[in-house]
């Protein structure tokens, strides 16, 4: 569900958002996350600070500081201490409150731009007469062959006909650049998938989920990593570090 609504913002967002972003992604994938989870990061900062009342916030902030001091000295007093925690859920829910506001403010703009890192800083692209494998994965205990029928410009190395083994039939393709369409058939049914050949840091989703016989078939372009990471753990762990730093610089509670 989470996938197909990114798809969706990524569809129709993706072409106004390409111009401005674009240019990064002639930057090393790092630098490209790096600098979009940094304006990201400020944008939402700013809406939050100018979409709460943070005299309020500063002063719950203040309180459950309070409260905790409390709790650790009257931890032996289960009254008391029933008490504090009624009191450290009631500012709880103050701070819940007034999140709400810039939560819905965010939210859109922040799907907006996870779609538009899915589509260019997740995979690299497949490159014009680059080899690069098609993987058909199969319920468990099916067995047979598959076959794969390709436009003219895509070259198929080695069989147009895989034998399934241990659940998985494997094409190894090459072609000149464009947007083509595979067919591939199994027990009498034809299964399709899009694959994009670019020199552009562009490419379709790599995964297709069919969930018959045919369970998936998967596409071979290279996942990128970040510190090891994909674009969403290290836009997560970059966006955790800036909101700290940056909190602190706009005065933010």
């Amino acid at each position: 569900m989470a996938t197909s609504l990114i798809n969706w913002f990524g569809s129709i967002f993706n072409p106004i958002l390409d111009p401005v972003f674009g240019i990064l992604l002639k930057l090393p994938p790092f630098w490209g996350i790096l600098i979009i989870t940094l304006i990201v990061t400020i944008i939402t900062i700013l809406i939050y600070k100018k979409t709460t009342d943070q005299e309020v916030l500063k002063s719950v902030k203040e309180e459950m500081k309070e409260i905790r001091k409390d709790m650790e000295a009257f931890k032996h007093d289960a009254g008391k201490l029933a008490e504090l925690q009624k009191r450290s859920l009631e500012k709880s829910m103050v701070q819940m409150k007034q999140s709400m506001r810039p939560m819905l403010f965010t939210m859109i703009p922040i799907l907006i731009i996870f779609a538009w890192f899915s589509t260019h800083l997740a995979y690299y692209p497949i490159l014009p007469d680059q080899n690069f494998s098609v993987d058909l994965t199969f319920k468990e205990g099916i067995i047979g062959n598959a076959d794969i029928i390709v436009p003219e410009s895509i070259e198929v190395i080695g069989e147009k006909q895989q034998g399934i083994k241990d659940g998985k039939a494997r094409f190894m393709l090459k072609g000149k650049e464009g947007d083509y369409n595979l067919e591939f058939l199994f027990n009498n049914k034809t299964y399709t998938k899009d694959v994009l050949i670019t020199k552009d840091r562009k490419y379709k989703e790599p995964q297709k989920l069919v969930n018959e016989d045919l369970k998936m078939i998967s596409i071979g372009n290279e996942p990128i990593k970040v510190l090891g990471m994909s674009w969403f753990w290290s836009y997560l762990v970059m966006a955790v570090l800036f909101n700290t730093l940056l909190r602190k610089l706009f005065k933010v509670h």
